[in-house]
This record gives structure tokens, C-alpha cells and sequence, in this order.
């Protein structure tokens, strides 16, 4: 008997071994990573709020003056993280003020560690959660499937992402829903939804079940527990009296990127054919915008997951919904960016380890998730592989071009991963049984479905680009500084547009536009609402010249002076006839100039909707 305890004893401790290998390996592996340079550009965002924080406060870090180049960089986040990063600032600060205000690979490594150490976390929940239910051995394995993700590892430690920091709430949230204790629940998925918007959609499952399994006295106990976390998290602002402004600004977040797909390959990437930066508010079927559209369709398949689930007697159907939001909400929705799946892998990992086939979705899933942010990745597509053949040009995508092999990977793996979407419908709705395989019935309509998918977008992109010559890259700029001109996007009355910044004294000239025919230039220019206050310069100068046989021609000039003039506070749209050009090439230069008195400060211009159209086509 002692010897068979002896025994175990040493299998434990070997168990016990395995744990801290594989939570060493992944540590020491994400630090290493985390070392790196950003390529993304979100950590120096991070680190420009952290030094902002620490060094002018809360209110100046989300209210103050924004980079003159007019990208915001003022704090968009709620508040949890940004309290998160201020803690951190401090400390380093506290330490060393010198290294704090000049070392930006330390700071930005600082900044990555908590959701590296998030990531520790959630792999520690998952197997202590599964050690309970199954073998030591099992639990491990869950573990390291969540642990050793390299898709996780790239979001956390090689971008820099906070999505490992807001899961963790969520995680603690549904595990100690499931341990009887709903209002610590509460808590945490309180704090996760003040962490990041992404939260949102699980936080009504939680009340609702919450609700069902502990009824209305304890849901309203809950309620009241919510809602002092709200008052505790949101105290600076209250000290501030900036309890309106922080409200609104949460609200503002939510149409923040509003286009149908920021990168994210899901179906919108494929309804859009790989092109980026479309506007969810544009009209589709119906007069119904892509943005109603995904709500409509998330919301079907959230109130259908929550009825499939209700009266489910499994012990990890909450698991199992929450995992099915997750990637429904990533799959249908607009606005979504390609990190945004990260919570369906530790919600998964907490019973990956039961199903053969919920393993390869998972493999799977990894995979396209891993190839999604790869193939966003401006210093890895930089590289001559992802450049191959012809090349797509993108007036207004982030990276300004794409190669059609590249093009064709990123529809290739929407196509994939959302292939899968429909075998996990079929799995989690469709089959009575789960542990049966797809029949030869829904096999047939995947396979339609993913030929046709991979066959119209391509088509629809050739008919995308065949009138766009105005990208940046091409573009021959004339200007007193490298920040003056950008692609950046401007919000105005609603609408919000990707625009090229042009700060004056700028000129952008496009050459060999070869004029057809009735063809005629649309665009639009304005300034960014930020600078429209009265003490802010005094106006800009939007013209636009034709070169042709060596002779310039002035084809438009308007001044415009927002801060004095309140109805110049609107997108200024226009249309002129290029015909008198027909059979010729063209240049056509964009210039902007200061205002009279030649005061360029917050001279924030931008041009929007650079066409050339068939006048005939546009009436």
C-alpha cells in the first residue's frame, strides 16, 4: 500500500512537473517575443496613453489635444486598461523617470506584460477547472492547447494586443457562474465589459442565466453588485465630473473603424471581396445598410444560441454558448478587426479535450486566425512572397496595395474559417447527435457554398478596381514635412470617411490618368472637426490642378474656414467634367494651402472619395 502511494506520489509530482514545463515554456517564449519591435503600431499608441496618463493625468489623456498629424491619440478605451497601463507607468517611473520618458522598447515591453501574465492566468483556469472533471493528464493537455497557441502567442506577445487581459474576465466570470457564486460573475464580466466593448455581447448571458438557474431576488442582488463595480470603476471620472463625457465617449467607441471588416476574415471580408475600408453605413438590399445587416444576423444566431442552450442538461452547455457567441459574433458581425476571435480559444479550451472532432476545429480555427493576423502584418506582407504577381491598388486600405496572391490568401482563409463556422452550426444546432460527422446532405451545400465563395470575390474585385488610380503610393507629393500627408479617416455629422490627410502646404499629383469619354473627377474634402474651434487657424485652401502638354490648368478652388463659418462644417462633395481631356493623359494635382494670413496651424485637411467616374454612370 505504501509503495503503491509512493507511486502515486511520484506520478503527481511528474504531473505536477509537466504543468510548470509547459507554463514555464510558454512565459519565457511570449517575454522573448514580447522583446521585439512593434510592427503594428498599437503598442506606441499604448505608450504615448501610458506617458500621457503618468505625465498630464486622466482627463488630458482622454481629452486632450490630439497629434497634429490627425490621427487620435487620445485614450478610446474604457477605463480598466488605461488604469491598468497608469499603474505600470507609475512604477516604472518611480524607478527610473529618465528610462520611463526615453526608453520606448522597455516601456513598450512593460506594457505587454499584462496579457502575457493574462495569458498565464487563463491557462491555470483551464486546467484546474478540467482537473476536476478529468484525468491530470487530460487537464494538462487542455491546458497546453490554450498555452502554446501560436495564434495566441502572436496576438499577445508579437503585437502587443490587450485581448488575453479582457478574457480573463470573462473566463473568471463563467467559472464562478458555474461554482454558485453569480454576483462575484457579475463582477468580473462588469470589469470585462469596462475593459473592452468586445465583452459586451456575454454580459446578457450572464443575466439571463443568472436569472433561469438563481432567480429574480438574486438577479436583482446581482444587478445592485454591478452597479456599485460601475461607480467604483468610473470614481476618477466622477472626481473629474466627467461622468458624461467618459458615457458618451463609450458610446462613440462602439462606431469607432465603421467599416464592415477592419482586416477581420469573416464573411464580410468576402462579401466585400478583400477589400478593405468599405463603410458599414452604405445601402445594400433593401436600403438596409451592412451594419443592420450583421446586427440582424448576429442577433438571429444569438437568440437562436441561447434557446438551443436553455434547456440543455450538459454541464458545459454555458461553455458551449459562450464559445458559439464568441465566434458568431466575430463571423457575422461588421466593425470587427482580425484579433477580435481571441475569446473563442480559451472558451473552447475548456472542453476541446472531449471531442475528436472539436480538436480540429480548434487546430483549425488556430490556424486561420494565426494566417489572418499574418497576412495583415505590414512588416511580414512586406516581404517578396506576399508581393507576387499583379498588383491591386487600394485608394483607401491600410497598406495602400495588395498583390492578387495575397488577395487570394485572405479569401482563401475567410473561406476556411468560415467553413467551419457552418460545421460548428451543424454540430452545435443541426445534429442531434454530436458525435456524429456531417451528412453527405450539408457536405454537398458547404462545398457549393465554398466554391462559390471562392470564385465571386475575386470577380467582384476585378470590377472593384477597374476606376481606382487614386492611391497614395502612387502619388508624387510635394511638402514641407513627411507627417503632412496620411491615410487617416475624419467623422463628420455622422459620416466617416478614410481620407488622405493633407496638411498645407501640400501638393498630390497623380500622372499618365489616361481620360476617356464623358469621364468626370468626384471627391470631397473638409477639415477635422477637432480644429473647428475659433482660437484654431484661420482656414484652408482645397485646389486642384490639370498638367497636360506641359501647361497647368487651375479646375477648382474653394476656400473653406469651419471655425468661422459654421456651414462649411460638412463634407464639401463635388463632381467636375474631365471630358475636354478625352484621349489624352492627364496629371491632376491636389493642393492645399493656408488660409490668408498664411497661419497653418491645425490646418487639418483632408481629401475623401477620389473617383474618376463615367459621367453617365453617375447620374
Amino acid at each position: 500500500m505504501n509503495l503503491q502511494k509512493q507511486f502515486q506520489s511520484i506520478i503527481n509530482l511528474f504531473l505536477a512537473q509537466r504543468v510548470f514545463i509547459i507554463l514555464s515554456v510558454s512565459l519565457l517564449l511570449q517575454l522573448y517575443i514580447a522583446s521585439w519591435p512593434d510592427t503594428m503600431g498599437d503598442v506606441e499608441l499604448y505608450r504615448s496613453w501610458c506617458r500621457t496618463l503618468v505625465n498630464e493625468g486622466l482627463e488630458a489623456s482622454y481629452w486632450g489635444e490630439p497629434h497634429p498629424n490627425g490621427l487620435i491619440l487620445q485614450i478610446d478605451y474604457p477605463p480598466v486598461y488605461p488604469y491598468m497601463i497608469y499603474i505600470i507607468g507609475n512604477i516604472h517611473q518611480f524607478i527610473s523617470a529618465d528610462s520611463f520618458q526615453s526608453n520606448d522598447i522597455l516601456v513598450d515591453f512593460l506594457l505587454k506584460l499584462p496579457a502575457i501574465f493574462s495569458n498565464i492566468i487563463i491557462s491555470l483556469l483551464i486546467y484546474f477547472f478540467l482537473k476536476k472533471q478529468l484525468t491530470n493528464r487530460d487537464a494538462s493537455l487542455a491546458m497546453m492547447f490554450y498555452a502554446l497557441n501560436p495564434a495566441i502567442i502572436f496576438d499577445t506577445a508579437y503585437w502587443g494586443q490587450t485581448d488575453a487581459f479582457y478574457s480573463v474576465f470573462i473566463l473568471l466570470s463563467l467559472l464562478y457562474f458555474m461554482n454558485k457564486k453569480p454576483e462575484l460573475s457579475w463582477v468580473f464580466i462588469t470589469i470585462g465589459v469596462f475593459t473592452k466593448p468586445l465583452v459586451l455581447p456575454f454580459a446578457p448571458l450572464i443575466a439571463i442565466f443568472t436569472w433561469r438557474d438563481f432567480g429574480l431576488k438574486r438577479t436583482f442582488k446581482c444587478t445592485v453588485t454591478s452597479v456599485i463595480t460601475t461607480i467604483i470603476i468610473f470614481i476618477p471620472f466622477l472626481y473629474l465630473n466627467k461622468i458624461e463625457e467618459i458615457i458618451y465617449s463609450l458610446f462613440f467607441q462602439l462606431e469607432a473603424m465603421p467599416y464592415i471588416s477592419v482586416n477581420a476574415h469573416n464573411i464580410w471580408w468576402i462579401i466585400g471581396a478583400g477589400l478593405p475600408w468599405i463603410d458599414a453605413s452604405t445601402k445594400i438590399l433593401g436600403g438596409m445598410s451592412f451594419k443592420s445587416t450583421g446586427i440582424i444576423l448576429f442577433s438571429l444566431f444569438y437568440i437562436i444560441s441561447i434557446i438551443k442552450f436553455w434547456r440543455s442538461k450538459d454541464g458545459l452547455a454555458l461553455f458551449y454558448l459562450f464559445a458559439s457567441v464568441a465566434l458568431g459574433f466575430f463571423m457575422l458581425s461588421t466593425h470587427m478587426h482580425e484579433n477580435h476571435l481571441f475569446a473563442f480559444f480559451p472558451l473552447v479550451s475548456m472542453f476541446v479535450i472531449y471531442d475528436q472532432r472539436i480538436k480540429w476545429v480548434y487546430v483549425i480555427f488556430t490556424l486561420t486566425y494565426l494566417a489572418n493576423m499574418v497576412l495583415h502584418d505590414p512588416f511580414i506582407v512586406s516581404s517578396g512572397i506576399f508581393n507576387m504577381g499583379k498588383i491591386l491598388y487600394i485608394p483607401y486600405g491600410s497598406g495602400g496595395n495588395i498583390s492578387l496572391f495575397r488577395l487570394a490568401l485572405t479569401i482563401l482563409n475567410s473561406l476556411i474559417g468560415l467553413y467551419i463556422f457552418f460545421y460548428w452550426i451543424f454540430h452545435y444546432y443541426l445534429s442531434e447527435d454530436k458525435h456524429h460527422y456531417a451528412t453527405g446532405k450539408y457536405k454537398v451545400i458547404l462545398a457549393i457554398t465554398f466554391i462559390c465563395g471562392a470564385i465571386l470575390p475575386l470577380i467582384l474585385k476585378a470590377r472593384t478596381f477597374k476606376n481606382e488610380p487614386f492611391n497614395l503610393n502612387n502619388a508624387v507629393i510635394t511638402t514641407n514635412q513627411d507627417n503632412n500627408v496620411d491615410l487617416t479617416s475624419f467623422s463628420i455629422n455622422n459620416d466617416n470617411r478614410q481620407v488622405i490627410y493633407a496638411h498645407p502646404p501640400t501638393q498630390i499629383t497623380y500622372n499618365n490618368l489616361e481620360i476617356s469619354e464623358q469621364t468626370g473627377l468626384t471627391f470631397g474634402f473638409s477639415l477635422h472637426p477637432q480644429t473647428w474651434n475659433p482660437e484654431k487657424g484661420d482656414g484652408v485652401l482645397f485646389e486642384i490642378s490639370v498638367q497636360i502638354d506641359n501647361k497647368a490648368e487651375m479646375i477648382f478652388s474653394k476656400y473653406i474656414d469651419p471655425k468661422k463659418n459654421t456651414s462649411d462644417r460638412e463634407w464639401h462633395d463635388y463632381q467636375i467634367d474631365l471630358s475636354k481631356y478625352k484621349g489624352k493623359e492627364i496629371s491632376i494635382t491636389f493642393i492645399t494651402s493656408p488660409g490668408q494670413a498664411n497661419n497653418s496651424s491645425y490646418d487639418w485637411a483632408g481629401w475623401s472619395q477620389l473617383r474618376l467616374i463615367s459621367i453617365n454612370d453617375s447620374k
